[in-house]
């Protein structure tokens, strides 16, 4: 009986870790994005989800003529909120600071993409397990645009496919 205790207290931590993980780092985030929004020069938009799911409707209506959009609605079926942080009028210091609060943040996430255009860095974020991606986050020099949702690996690859 101890040695099954001793195997269940090893292998529930193990288990629950890539959860936890993902939850810490969306808290992080949560944290960031409310800490930031009383510097001078930040700009935050949060969309719900009771907003994003009329917006869904929206697009799942505009999609009867579109073919493309039609391809396109997997992957925003997914998505449950957005939240959109603009810093891009803040002094130097405060820039600098939120940075490094959003590196920290990231920490866990893994680099899905990198663009440069005009020495402008963009990053895509994202946690990826095996069939999905979730909560997508967006970096660049002065804004950050986070995903909240799942986005499935099959749904993607469809597009790109068809593409």
């Amino acid at each position: 009986m101890k040695k099954l205790l001793l195997i269940i207290a090893v292998l529930v931590p193990i288990a629950i870790a890539p959860t936890f993980a993902r939850n810490l780092s969306k808290a992080r985030l949560k944290a960031l994005v409310s800490d930031c929004r009383n510097y001078d020069g930040v700009e935050t938009v949060r969309i719900g989800g009771l907003a994003t799911a009329a917006l869904r409707g929206v697009v799942r209506l505009s999609a009867a003529g579109d073919r493309d959009v039609k391809q396109a609605l997997p992957l925003i079926k997914g998505v449950r909120s957005l939240c959109i942080m603009d810093y891009e009028d803040c002094s130097i210091e405060d820039k600098s600071f939120i940075d490094a609060r959003i590196g920290r943040a990231l920490e866990d996430y893994e680099v899905l993409m990198e663009a440069v255009d005009n020495g402008e860095v963009m990053r895509i974020y994202g946690m990826v397990d095996d069939e999905s991606v979730r909560d997508f986050v967006l970096w660049s020099d002065s804004a950050l645009i986070w995903v909240f949702g799942t986005v499935k690996l099959s749904a993607l690859a469809n597009l790109i496919e068809n593409d």
